[in-house]
């Protein structure tokens, strides 16, 4: 009776039994309820914005702004169900039909197109999420933030308010562009990306530099910069950005410690910093930083946790078969491959764990066949060889973009 199961005492009870089915099938309920609630809220919302008067109780930018919030509070909540994907699919294919039918009402009204390319942006999130549903649909994706993107250049307001929400929505449409391009190695079109959105950051700052988002941006935009000269082969001009957007940040959760986000930049910039001075050379300071990278990631117990502590055993294991240290190498590798396991076990559908996995049985094969321990060195190939054939029969196109032309690395 425990186990969820039927109690057959209770006969033909039809409320009972249905009460049994939902409970047994919470995350498929789940998802049916969060594509038809979506579907229902969109119909709705258009409906609203073709009846209303200028006396009804909700206006025309109200309904708007409910739309993109329901938008923007569904998606988290499902995306990492197991079996999510149909409902998410469902939500960018009403969600673009929604944007479409209502670009062509923007004209003058700006609160419209900042509206609007809000939706574009979370469009386009679930489109390149390779992080948590396998998406990888990096294209449309690209598409997505270039109509945001479009409908904000032509805005121009007198309003002060207006003009900085134009310029966040502006700066996190040009992040997301570039941390796509970046992972499809269109490294030209990233370094224009990265200056514009420095340049944007910066003129939140002057703005409102009071702002903790506007401070936040502006160190999240350094470090864009750091990954760009770093490609450019600028190595001590990118550890000099990562140090600048860790500076700032430390300060901002010195005086926010409550700020949301603020711990996780910080960690994602240990992590950044440590490949930087793992490519100058600095190993051991290079380990200190994947090790706090690894610390910050212990706090919890989330999928993003989970994978940035397998992130951090792996690197910290690479570093310790640098020196030559492959028992040490060995047990991180381990660790990583473990966390890893559990969680493709549960999403199979993740192309950024599955590329984690067989990455990590790779290093771990390498590792072993430098200490001549052929035998778990053969047995840590096949199973590389096997995971990374499933994946690229499942995920072929997305699974060419991300190692053929580039590695999205930490999700950010």
């Amino acid at each position: 009776m425990m186990s969820g199961e039927q109690v057959m005492a209770r006969g033909m009870d039809r409320s009972y039994r249905l009460r049994i089915a939902l409970k047994r099938n919470r995350p498929a309920i789940a998802i049916i309820l969060a594509s038809l609630l979506f579907t229902t809220w969109f119909a709705y919302s258009a409906r609203i914005q073709k009846t209303l008067r200028a006396d009804a109780i909700l206006s025309r930018d109200q309904a708007r702004q409910a739309a993109i919030a329901f938008l923007h509070e569904v998606d988290p909540l499902i995306k990492t169900l197991p079996g999510a994907a149909p409902a998410r699919q469902r939500i960018v294919s009403r969600g673009l039909e929604f944007l479409v039918q209502l670009q062509d009402q923007v004209g003058d009204d700006p609160q419209l197109a900042i509206h609007l390319a809000t939706g574009y942006f979370l469009i386009g999130n679930i489109q390149a999420d390779l992080y948590s549903s396998s998406f990888g649909l990096l294209e449309d994706s690209l598409q997505s933030y270039q109509n945001g993107l479009q409908l904000l250049n032509a805005l121009q307001s007198a309003d002060v308010k207006q003009q900085q929400e134009i310029l966040r929505v502006r700066f996190d449409l040009l992040r997301k562009r570039g941390q796509v391009l970046r992972g499809l190695a269109r490294w030209e079109q990233v370094g224009a990306g990265v200056q514009l959105e420095l340049k944007v950051a910066e003129q939140l700052v002057e703005l409102n530099s009071a702002d903790v988002r506007h401070q936040r941006y502006l160190a999240l935009a350094l470090e864009d910069m750091g990954w760009w000269v770093e490609h450019e082969g600028r190595l001590k001009e990118s550890l000099d950005f990562q140090l600048r957007s860790q500076a700032i940040l430390e300060e901002l959760l010195a005086n926010h410690p409550s700020e949301t986000g603020l711990q996780r930049d910080l960690a994602v910039g240990m992590f950044k910093i440590g490949q930087s001075l793992r490519a100058l050379g600095r190993i051991d300071e290079a380990q200190h930083r994947f090790l706090q990278f690894l610390d910050a990631a212990t706090s919890g117990d989330d999928m993003t946790s989970q994978t940035d502590r397998s992130t951090a055993h792996e690197w910290v294991s690479r570093l310790e078969f640098q020196r030559g240290n492959h028992d040490v190498a060995l047990v991180h590798s381990a660790a990583a491959i473990t966390i890893l396991e559990t969680l493709v076990a549960t999403h199979r559908d993740n192309l950024n764990l599955r590329t984690g996995l067989a990455t990590n049985l790779n290093h771990a094969g390498e590792v072993y066949l430098a200490g001549e321990d052929f035998e778990n060195a053969h047995s840590a190939f096949q199973r590389f060889r096997q995971v990374a054939a499933a994946l690229v029969a499942d995920f072929p196109q997305a699974a060419r973009a991300k190692y053929g032309k580039g590695d999205l690395g930490v999700a950010c």
